[in-house]
């Protein structure tokens, strides 16, 4: 048979509205952003709202990466935000790092600063690194500036790592210098340890190592 989009559209509706099997639900959304436009968007969105089984919920999120829609990236970062459950968050966040378009960092710093919610800030870092972006390094970099818990500190100095801009290093082996609470440090090292293909990276870390070294000797 000739392809018909309208009624491949209209079977996909009527599996996520119908459907409880996971498996179909997963297929139907991702058949959904292979066909992408307005039309399908519509009928995602459609069918998340009406949808109350929570499992559900979540393989729908995690299918819509490839969904390129403003209204999809608001529906995540809406998630991200508001959502009760924090594992549903969590895959909204993981959904906005790995869209490919420019705003997926910015919706990931403001939710890191928008958001109370230390589990919600661990994932947001971990996006922020995940999209290497050049634009990630600027916020990693601000939140390092500002932020004084030491555990977020050193999840965003381990995301920075993951950005792999050789900018980063520098940022990092102040970090480390300028600290002295062993988790912060500890995150500032993974981070350089990440960036390995720069000289400047292996040769802060082989410094730190001898420091590490001559403290241990002289004790």
């Amino acid at each position: 048979d000739e392809w018909n989009e309208e009624r491949a559209l209209a079977t996909l509706q009527e599996i996520l509205t119908e459907s409880t099997e996971p498996s179909f639900i997963e297929e139907a959304v991702g058949a959904l952003a292979d066909i992408g436009g307005e039309a399908a968007t519509t009928i995602f969105l459609d069918a998340f709202n009406q949808q109350q089984s929570a499992e559900l919920r979540y393989v729908m999120l995690e299918q819509i990466a490839d969904l390129q829609s403003p209204a999809v990236m608001n529906l995540l970062s809406e998630t991200a935000l508001t959502s009760a459950v924090d594992q549903l968050a969590a895959i909204a966040i993981e959904g906005i790092a790995d869209r490919d378009d420019n705003g997926a960092v910015a919706a990931l710093d403001h939710i890191y600063f928008t958001t109370e919610n230390r589990q919600r800030k661990l994932a947001a870092l971990d996006g922020l690194g995940e999209t290497e972006r050049e634009e990630a390094l600027e916020v990693l970099g601000r939140i390092i500036a500002t932020e004084t818990q030491p555990q977020l500190l050193a999840e965003a100095a381990s995301a920075l790592g993951n950005t792999e801009q050789e900018a980063a290093v520098a940022i990092l082996v102040d970090l480390y210098r300028g600290s002295d609470n062993a988790d912060v440090q500890r995150g500032a090292v993974s981070g350089l340890s990440e960036l390995d293909d720069f000289p400047a990276a292996n040769a802060a870390l082989l410094e730190i190592l001898e420091e590490r070294l001559n403290s241990t000797d002289g004790q």
